[in-house]
């Protein structure tokens, strides 16, 4: 998620309002500190597909394997 963020020029300020979560908690995700729930990924990607006008995949975001 941080390697996506940061190559489309998204602030991660931004993100975190979009998808209704703290900027803290975005932080610890993007640090690999946390693990997101099903709803906090899917809110993470639909915040990223509405600021970047294009829809987005989870697994553009997540590692899900």
């Amino acid at each position: 998620m941080e390697w996506f963020i940061r190559t489309r020029g998204l602030k991660p300020k931004r993100v975190a309002e979009e998808a209704g979560i703290s900027r803290q908690h975005l932080l610890r995700l993007r640090k690999g500190q946390a693990m997101p729930s099903a709803d906090v990924m899917k809110r993470i990607r639909e915040a990223c597909s509405k600021l970047l006008r294009k829809r987005v995949a989870l697994r553009d975001l997540f590692d899900l394997g």
